[in-house]
């Protein structure tokens, strides 16, 4: 083991023992010419010209070659970790590309003990979700991902938040459209959730990213579907109702389609809010024969849910949509990508709503 903690980084930063004695005689002067770091370094003054452009790249140095002789100088610490840092990312957004390619990362699961392992896996789900995102977190949280949110509602994903102790009463619900669809807090503090999507997620202590890190505390990336879709149920039946509605996103402009059927039914909750009468465009799915119908321009006379106020289901997770067909009133709920339909006699995937 190494007994000096700036050789043993810059050693696991791939510097060889030259540049790192190279490096050391220009930091421990601030500066230094050629012929000294060559001296210092027990080099020759061609290799330290080689050595010297290798610690300028890595943001370890500068080279002053309008000084007689040239002149190396180091930079401020600071500024030469916020260098490597972001070469650091830089790798991090080219190799993650390349491995997403090849490899599930969503699959199985994960203990993850980092608080900045968690936010950037919550950064990455935020940026690749698709149609839906629920997420149950620390206040403190919200203005790292408040960009992140806001892109995803501008890709069309539906945006369930409910921030949580330490003040979530503090964070500014407008404009609320612009990074979430439904916003609710409470003054509690219960294990932070994300789920992309109904099928990927991470789940840990709140502890984790508040205040002084808890050394004990842990969070849980996890990759399946009926995985995510027990943390989704536990969140909406113990701790979802604990919170205030604290701001909607207005109703979606009509017509609309929705992929995922859930955002279609909190897209005809809001609309439910404002009066508006409502027409489906639906395949539905029925779940005791497999048979397949669709139905069009059929009339939605009720709404079951409990995301958005007021609510009316009789389960936490019931998301259905009632509609008055030509064969009587049916209640139809969404093919999710865990557990599936349960309680509806008909489901669907997706659902397109129009103005009656």
């Amino acid at each position: 083991m190494g007994t000096d903690p700036i050789r043993d980084a810059l050693g696991d930063l791939g510097c060889s023992r030259t540049e790192i004695d190279a490096y050391l005689a220009v930091l421990d002067s601030g500066e230094a010419t050629m012929r000294s770091v060559s001296e210092r370094a027990d080099v020759s003054q061609s290799y330290v010209y080689e050595i010297a452009t290798d610690l300028a790249e890595r943001g370890l140095v500068t080279v002053d070659e309008s000084a007689t002789p040239t002149v190396l100088r180091a930079r401020p610490p600071a500024e030469a970790v916020e260098s490597l840092s972001t070469r650091l990312s830089a790798f991090e957004r080219a190799a993650s590309d390349r491995y997403a390619a090849t490899n599930s990362e969503d699959a199985g699961f994960e203990t993850i003990r980092s608080p900045r392992t968690v936010r950037r896996r919550m950064e990455r789900h935020v940026e690749r979700a698709t149609h839906t995102l629920f997420l149950v977190l620390p206040a403190s949280e919200l203005p790292g991902l408040r960009e992140h949110l806001a892109s995803a509602r501008e890709r069309g994903v539906t945006v369930y938040v409910m921030l949580t102790a330490p003040e979530p009463s503090a964070v500014d619900a407008e404009p609320i459209g612009e990074w979430a669809t439904v916003l609710r807090s409470w003054d509690g503090t219960p294990p932070m959730v994300l789920i992309r999507d109904g099928r990927v997620g991470v789940s840990g202590a709140h502890g984790l990213l508040v205040g002084e890190h808890d050394r004990q505390a842990h969070a849980v990336a996890f990759g399946q579907p009926e995985v995510a879709s027990a943390f989704y149920g536990s969140q909406l039946g113990n701790v979802w109702p604990m919170g205030t509605q604290r701001g909607l996103a207005p109703p979606p402009t009509l017509p609309a389609s929705f992929a995922e059927f859930t955002c279609g039914v909190t897209g005809a909750a809001l609309h439910s809010r404002h009066g508006t009468e409502l027409l489906a465009d639906a395949t539905l799915l029925d779940t005791d024969t497999g048979e397949e119908r669709t139905v069009e321009g059929v009339p939605v006379t009720a709404v079951r849910q409990r995301l958005v106020e007021p609510t009316n289901a009789d389960f936490p997770v019931e998301s259905a949509l009632v509609l008055e067909t030509g064969d009587g009133s049916i209640s139809v709920g969404g093919i999710s990508s865990g557990f599936g339909p349960y309680h509806e006699p008909y489901a669907a995937e997706g659902v397109t709503l129009r103005e009656a």
